[in-house]
């Protein structure tokens, strides 16, 4: 009769996957399969699958080395076998349950579920280790999605500080106040100065690539997630838009934009669309014509036939 301390055996692990004898053997043959050994932890993997089959067995079910135990309450024995009252096979009883623990849940493909585990504990090409990403710290899929959610509260709130700059319309601050606060252009300026503040803040050994932060490997105990979360986002979002307007003169704008003269910067200035925002008296005592440094930028980065190339003459 099959039983330990009031649990019965539902099933060796063989029983429903002959090619494997456990959960850290099946880990170590998949990972083989994908030719991919190298580019986990492995022995982490097999740690993670075996604890992630164990959180999924419902309660009175649970796992013991490769065997599958279950309630032997309310069982009986037949033909030496503990079976229940209609006397179907343990496992043809429980079949479905640990099929969707060592599968994962409705709607995992293939080994898909194994996939998602094993991927936690993947190895950089230089040897790195996944420490986790930005979506399970912060519930937001990249540091961009972050930053504009970031824009959007601060701009709501500081709508004045935004007006004291004299850099943004009456849209921009309309925007503002309906805490939609940022251009695409906001977004990516804001996330590189935010991407530069989280690489000081690390400890060392940690690099934040793309929205994945990789560390040392074997693991070591820091708190990295907590660097990440002391770094100020609204003091970075603050710095960057609450910073006065950049004014230039024709001259400065020469020297930005690679023209020979003030006069050829004001007909490229005018060319593309780009006013003086004020006037204002120069060192000389003369009135000039200042001109609002970011929109010289966005004009330039954006202006007409930038990246297109003569087609050559077919002969």
């Amino acid at each position: 009769m099959s039983s330990t301390a009031g649990f019965a055996v539902v099933a060796a692990w063989s029983d429903l996957w002959d090619d494997s004898h456990g959960p850290e053997d099946r880990a170590v043959r998949l990972l083989s399969a994908a030719g991919s050994i190298g580019a986990y932890d492995v022995g982490a993997v097999r740690r993670a699958y075996r604890r992630a089959i164990d959180q999924a067995l419902p309660d009175g079910l649970q796992l013991r080395g490769s065997t599958f135990y279950g309630p032997a309450a309310g069982l009986r024995v037949q033909d030496g076998r503990l079976v229940p009252e209609d006397g179907r096979p343990l496992l043809a009883l429980h079949r479905d349950t640990l099929e969707r623990a060592v599968h994962g849940p409705a709607g995992s493909e293939g080994d898909g579920y194994f996939w998602q585990i094993a991927d936690r504990h993947k190895l950089s090409a230089d040897g790195l280790r996944l420490y986790g990403t930005w979506y399970s710290v912060t519930g937001e899929v990249t540091v961009e999605d972050t930053v504009r959610s970031a824009l959007g509260a601060w701009g709501r709130e500081h709508v004045q500080d935004l007006t004291d700059t004299g850099r943004y319309g009456i849209e921009v601050l309309r925007a503002a106040l309906a805490g939609r606060f940022g251009s695409q252009v906001d977004v990516d300026q804001v996330a590189g100065l935010y991407r530069e503040a989280l690489a000081a803040a690390l400890p060392p050994g940690f690099v934040l690539d793309s929205d994945a932060l990789w560390g040392p490997h074997p693991l070591v105990e820091a708190d990295v997630w907590g660097a990440v979360r002391d770094v100020d986002l609204d003091a970075v979002v603050a710095g960057y838009a609450a910073a006065p307007r950049e004014l230039l003169t024709a001259a400065q704008v020469a020297e930005l934009i690679g023209a020979a003269s003030a006069d050829s910067a004001r007909h490229t200035l005018s060319r593309w669309g780009v006013s003086a925002a004020e006037y204002r008296a120069g060192d000389s005592g003369r009135v000039q014509a200042r001109y609002d440094a970011d929109q010289v930028r966005e004009a330039q980065r954006s202006r007409p036939g930038r990246g297109r190339r003569t087609k050559p003459a077919s002969g």
